[in-house]
């Protein structure tokens, strides 16, 4: 391979793993919202603090949940559910930092 391409190549891993963890936090998200076990809203904050860790610009994905959570009119329930999983991907945040 050529020096270049590789370079890039290992580049992008990183972005494609936040990606990643951003698109299964949206499932899950979408999934907690559907099912009322708290399982998965707690799936959804640890997915979001782990994309968080690899990259910071990932909580911005938590402020898209929850401007679609609130104009889809949530539950009282998912509402503060989704609170806690804010406060909790907040929080892990502020520790590494």
């Amino acid at each position: 391979m050529l020096p270049l391409i590789q370079q890039y190549a290992q580049e992008g891993r990183s972005y494609a793993l936040v990606t990643a963890g951003v698109t299964w936090a949206t499932y899950l998200l979408l999934r907690a919202t559907t099912d009322p076990r708290a399982r998965w809203w707690t799936a959804y904050a640890l997915t979001l603090v782990l994309a968080s860790w690899l990259h910071e610009f990932a909580a911005l994905a938590l402020v898209a949940h929850g401007l679609t959570l609130w104009r889809s009119g949530p539950a009282r329930r998912d509402a503060w559910r989704w609170a806690l999983a804010a406060a909790a991907v907040g929080a892990s945040s502020c520790l590494w930092r």
